[in-house]
């Protein structure tokens, strides 16, 4: 037994030896790997400035480790915010872009936490733009009292230039709003709204006394006074010739400033009024009486019967109970 065990026990010894020789022997044979020639390390805290996160923003690059430099982590947050990555995501963007773990090392925690780097834009800076930019905010003859603004603006670090956008036009309005931009290589990257108060002063054209509905005005019913036009409406008349000969369409008290939409032309034929038709042709003119089928004010085209004839016929309202017809 002791026999056969020794030869049993070189044997086992000798076919290890060979496995190690043949493993030996094939590593030397095979094609081996070239080491690491580069190395990555991602930090757990970063600041970037840009609106997207590059992987030289968070990570010390040696070496290869520099190729994958400009590879897209994610967004930013917005200015002054902060938010993480994902480590396991890191990786999987480093794979998708060629990493190869034998020829680059790397060491990448479990999440990263990116802040974004801002400046503040104070509100006094926000308010000089508006006060210079005040052609753009004022209608003709209003001044700036004052300038509201909420607070700081806060944008990405680097130059930028304030843009005032004009308000809506919508008469004198005491109290507007407008938008203040901030630009960046000509993109808006922040609004602020400023709130202005303004005041403005002109003729404005107000009743000397109360006039009823349906009056017609006359040069003696109204007069001109310098006034703050600041909240009144942008239809307000600021001259007598607008009023004169019009007709009101509301009661008003004395003083009261008139607008246009208060006016309107007078009805100089009512319908079912005997009116004076006058026809006219190259060569002739002739009067008949009539009847008005519809209203009208001067000017208007109105539907008219021939009293005699009992033809409709259309004519012009030129006065006060005439009708021109014209061949």
């Amino acid at each position: 037994m002791r026999r056969d065990s020794i030869p049993s026990r070189w044997s086992r010894r000798a076919a290890r030896a060979a496995l190690v020789a043949l493993a030996l022997g094939g590593v030397a044979g095979a094609d081996l790997q070239p080491p690491a020639v580069g190395r990555i390390t991602v930090g757990r805290v970063a600041t970037v400035e840009a609106a997207s996160v590059r992987l030289a923003d968070v990570a010390i690059l040696e070496g290869n480790g520099g190729d994958f430099a400009d590879v897209d982590l994610g967004a930013a947050p917005d200015p002054g915010g902060s938010r993480r990555l994902d480590g396991v995501a890191i990786l999987r963007k480093l794979r998708a872009a060629g990493l190869v773990d034998g020829a680059t090392h790397y060491e990448i925690p479990a999440s990263v936490r990116i802040a974004r780097a801002y400046q503040d834009v104070a509100a006094e800076e926000i308010r000089g733009a508006v006060e210079r930019n005040a052609s753009t905010v004022l209608a003709a003859g209003e001044q700036l009292r004052s300038v509201d603004v909420g607070g700081v603006a806060r944008i990405p670090p680097g130059p930028y230039a304030l843009h005032v956008v004009p308000p809506p036009a919508g008469g004198h309005v005491a109290r507007r709003r407008v938008e203040v931009q901030l630009l960046q290589d000509g993109t808006v990257v922040a609004s602020v709204p400023a709130r202005v108060e303004v005041v403005a002063t002109g003729p404005v054209v107000v009743l000397r006394h109360a006039v009823a509905r349906g009056a017609v005005l006359r040069p003696a019913d109204v007069a001109v006074e310098e006034r703050e036009l600041t909240g009144l409406p942008g239809s307000v008349v600021t001259t007598i010739a607008e009023v004169a000969g019009k007709e009101m369409r509301a009661a008003l008290p004395a003083s009261a400033p008139v607008t246009l939409s208060v006016l309107t032309t007078p009805l100089l034929v009512r319908r079912g009024d005997l009116v004076t038709v006058v026809v006219e042709t190259p060569g002739m003119r002739l009067s008949t009486p009539g009847e008005a089928l519809e209203p009208g004010a001067a000017g208007a085209q109105i539907r008219v019967r021939n009293r005699k004839s009992q033809q409709e016929i259309s004519g012009q309202v030129v006065e006060r109970g005439t009708i021109l017809v014209q061949y």
